[in-house]
């Protein structure tokens, strides 16, 4: 057999030149995925870094102070004092007038059960403790009318425990003297009222009463001079 003839020399084999010269490439972009990813920073975190929001966290860390309110800004009106102390004043009347009436109902049932009114009590109070006195006198101090006293003064003669006296100062003048009958029963009836009274107070020290006592005297001074002006 005949060897089989080559028809092209044997070599190294070139690649084909393009009719166009091709145009050397430009070098590629290195891909993202090779650049070592970041995190993504948030909105937020971007805005906390701002100098506003720097001032706004410098300010956060003062110390808060507590906030103060309307009444304790702004002083009180003259009209809101007024309306305090008057409501404080009509308090204090209700509260006094309540313990009045409550006492003397205890007061009034017992010298009911002594089988004496409280004009007639009162007048053998103040002879027994003051001496004689003049009838015009106990009408004023009592606060009984001329009319009434000389009826009250009769009652009083008629159970024996009150005779009129002629005043030897003046002779125009009757004074109201306690009989022997007046005082015994003063004598019996008298410690036992004490100690009635006594016992609607014991709820009060020694120095509270004094200092009640002294306190009532000057509101009733002062609302007798208020009530003279308004007669006047």
């Amino acid at each position: 057999m005949e060897p089989m003839k080559r028809t092209e020399p044997i070599g190294p084999t070139k690649p084909k030149e393009s009719a166009e010269p091709a145009e050397p490439a430009e070098p590629a972009e290195p891909a993202e995925s090779l650049e070592p990813t970041k995190p993504k920073e948030s909105a937020e975190s971007a805005e906390s870094m701002e100098p506003k929001k720097l001032e706004k966290s410098a300010e956060s860390m003062e110390p808060t102070k507590p906030a103060e309110s309307a009444e304790s800004a702004e002083p009180m009106k003259p009209m809101e004092l007024l309306r305090d102390v008057a409501e404080d004043d009509l308090r204090l009347f209700r509260i006094w007038l309540r313990a009045s009436r409550a006492i003397f109902s205890n007061v009034g049932r017992d010298i009911e059960s002594h089988g004496l009114s409280p004009d007639n009590f009162m007048i053998l109070e103040l002879l027994y403790n003051k001496g004689p006195q003049p009838i015009q006198k106990i009408s004023e101090r009592m606060a009984i009318p001329s009319g009434s006293i000389t009826y009250v003064i009769d009652k009083l003669e008629k159970k024996g425990y009150v005779e009129r006296r002629q005043s030897l100062e003046d002779r125009r003048t009757s004074n109201a003297v306690l009989t022997d009958a007046g005082r015994a029963l003063f004598d019996d009836i008298f410690p036992k009222h004490s100690a009635m009274i006594s016992r609607n107070l014991s709820v009060a020290t020694p120095e509270e009463k004094r200092m009640l006592a002294e306190l009532l005297k000057r509101i009733g001074l002062h609302a007798a001079t208020l009530g003279e002006g308004r007669d006047g």
